[in-house]
């Protein structure tokens, strides 16, 4: 994979240390050793660590703050550049996972975190949640008006969060916790029920899915269809 030579388009020009986070991360895809999302991390936490030093030295806050944004940016491309069901997904997700394992320095690398295709994955890690965006996203696809290429965009988009973060979604919607702020989420305009992830909602999407699939052809038409039926072993495999 050549994320090396890809990111440099993040910005115009990329620093040393920028550079050195570059090939830790593209290590990090490379090797399916146990050890490299570890080894990854300690690398990346420690450039961070320094680039912390060295801003607050100059008593340039904003300056560390944008680094992070493009930190970030880094591991955004490289997830964008990996189809959703191809190994080197996970081993990006191996690599975030054992960042948040990293004692937190004083200023919290995650403060910064943002979303992206790879997201579904993250819903698996407890130190994660982002609940909220699955939501967004299921929304868009089956709850407001679309078609065309669009919809079938965002179906595909809805089944990886399915197919990915599904069990952990559907969990959350039968649950009676107390944490359920976490669960608002507006309504879209076909969604008429609970403004929440909920089990109603989730049915709902069900439906849609279904309903869809009438409407789509080929791949896309595929994929509803699929994801409907993956709702189904998701509730068949909480009941059991």
């Amino acid at each position: 994979m050549s994320l090396g030579l890809r990111v440099t388009n993040i910005h115009d020009e990329m620093d040393q240390m920028e550079q050195n986070i570059v090939r830790a991360v593209g290590r990090a895809l490379a090797d399916s050793n146990a050890e490299s999302a570890r080894v990854a991390a300690d690398t990346i936490d420690r450039l961070i660590r320094m680039k912390y030093i060295e801003e607050r030295g100059n008593g340039n806050a904003e300056d560390l703050e944008t680094f992070l944004w493009q930190l970030w940016d880094i591991v955004i491309q490289g997830a964008r550049e990996i189809l959703h069901d191809h190994p080197l997904q996970d081993r990006l997700v191996e690599l975030v996972s054992a960042l948040t394992e990293i004692p937190p320095v004083t200023v919290e690398l995650w403060e910064w975190i943002n979303l992206n295709a790879f997201a579904a994955r993250l819903l698996n890690l407890d130190a994660i949640s982002w609940t909220e965006f699955a939501v967004w996203e299921l929304r868009v696809a089956l709850e407001e008006p679309c078609e065309g290429q669009a919809l079938e965009c965002n179906v595909v988009v809805a089944m990886v969060w399915i197919k990915h973060a599904g069990h952990i979604l559907y969990a959350l919607a039968v649950s009676t916790g107390e944490d359920t702020d976490i669960l608002e989420a507006a309504n879209g305009l076909f969604y008429e029920g609970r403004s929440m992830l909920c089990l109603e909602r989730w049915e709902f999407w069900k439906r849609r899915f279904s309903e869809l699939s009438g409407h789509l052809e080929g791949n896309a038409y595929q994929v509803a269809f699929e994801a409907g039926k993956e709702m189904e072993a998701i509730e068949r495999s909480h009941k059991g």
